[in-house]
């Protein structure tokens, strides 16, 4: 038995969500040996590279600025230490974790490897987003380049995910090429 819930419903009146910006162009992962940067967004970053001997070791992070709450923090470390144990199997290079995403650190471990460039895969929206938007120029100032490549079915895909997962499954057939075959 409830108390002092409404008895009516005032419809809400909001402006209409802005919508998605156009991605922008995907980046190739240059030539040459690189850092690897793993984040929470992506735990899965040696499907994007073209040239995965070419890495001169490998950070991962699960900053808890990344995540939010405890219970997604716990999940977050947990996922990226599996990462990193799968990657230092699979990759070239060191795997070593990095417990802040911060210039400097980046900057420090790009140096130690001999590399002048980090790559790490594209991060579109969110917290990891708004920290490599910000980490780029200070990275640039050191003389570091941070490249983020995009998978090329992310590119096909992620412009479809607009409102919500029913409109986006509904284009899935026709972005496999399966002409609405499931």
């Amino acid at each position: 038995a409830p108390t002092g819930l409404a008895t009516e419903a005032i419809a809400l009146t909001e402006p209409a969500p802005e919508p998605p910006a156009p991605l922008p162009p995907a980046e190739a992962a240059p030539p040459g040996p690189f850092l690897l940067l793993v984040t929470p967004e992506d735990l899965s970053p040696e499907t994007v590279l073209s040239e995965p001997g070419h890495v001169a070791g490998t950070l991962v992070t699960a900053d808890p600025e990344l995540s939010f709450g405890e219970a997604a923090r716990g999940f977050t470390a947990a996922a990226a230490q599996d990462a990193g144990r799968r990657l230092g199997s699979s990759l070239a290079g060191p795997v070593a974790p990095l417990d802040r995403l911060e210039a400097g650190a980046l900057v420090a471990a790009a140096e130690a490897a001999g590399v002048r460039t980090v790559i790490t895969p594209y991060a579109p929206v969110g917290p990891t987003a708004e920290v490599l938007a910000r980490l780029e120029p200070q990275l640039r100032t050191a003389g570091v380049r941070l490249v983020q490549v995009r998978r090329d079915w992310d590119s096909r895909f992620w412009p479809h995910a607009r409102a919500g997962f029913f409109a986006f499954r509904k284009a899935i057939p026709d972005l496999l090429g399966t002409g609405g075959r499931r």
